[in-house]
């Protein structure tokens, strides 16, 4: 996979398999998980969290730090704000600013807001909660475009202007704009591949 040009792996999606529990189940990497997590860290891989149960989070961090790489979470929430299971602990938050990771906002309604009524201030939420965890240079987007049922705003990806302009709207600076929708996710990129 690393020779294919691939750089960053989501190990996990959903229930329990081969290489350990995602985020509806309670387990952690199984044996083969971790040897296949280290194996992949060895290479300059990393390691994405955003499937992961709490448990194979918590064996990701901990395989990574023992490598000295970052973990991601490519497209997860604040669980603060929407406590359902694919959502961002705060532990796993700040674990992941310390790393010099990055979290992708996610667009999914349901992760936005428990019951799908998902807005741009919902958005604005999570991106708020964020920054009271220290994650100001750790923000991406991680829309989850490719399926998901997406907040009323922003029907499709021709209506993320619409984000960038709310942003705009509550006082954030174009730095700060900038950042999320690129800045961040691109130094992380030069630094690592």
């Amino acid at each position: 996979l690393y020779d294919a040009g691939i750089r960053i792996v989501t190990p996990l999606w959903k229930g329990e398999t081969c290489i350990g529990g995602s985020h509806n189940t309670s387990v952690g990497l199984s044996d083969f998980g971790k040897r296949t997590a280290k194996e992949m860290l060895a290479h300059g891989m990393i390691l994405d969290i955003s499937h992961a149960s709490l448990q194979s989070s918590e064996d990701i961090f901990e395989l990574s730090a023992a490598s000295q790489m970052p973990v991601i979470a490519s497209h997860s929430n604040a669980f603060g704000v929407c406590p359902v299971s694919r959502n961002l602990q705060d532990w796993q938050i700040d674990a992941i600013v310390a790393s010099g990771g990055v979290i992708g906002i996610n667009l999914y309604r349901y992760f936005l807001e428990e019951d799908g009524n998902a807005t741009l201030n919902s958005i604005l939420r999570h991106i708020e909660y964020f920054l009271s965890r220290n994650a100001e240079k750790a923000l991406a987007l991680g829309c989850d475009m490719d399926g998901a049922d997406l907040p009323c705003d922003i029907p499709d990806l021709s209506y993320l202007y619409r984000l960038a302009e709310h942003l705009s709207a509550h006082g954030y600076s174009q730095d700060f704009i900038n950042d999320l929708f690129f800045e961040n996710a691109y130094r992380f990129a030069k630094k690592h591949f």
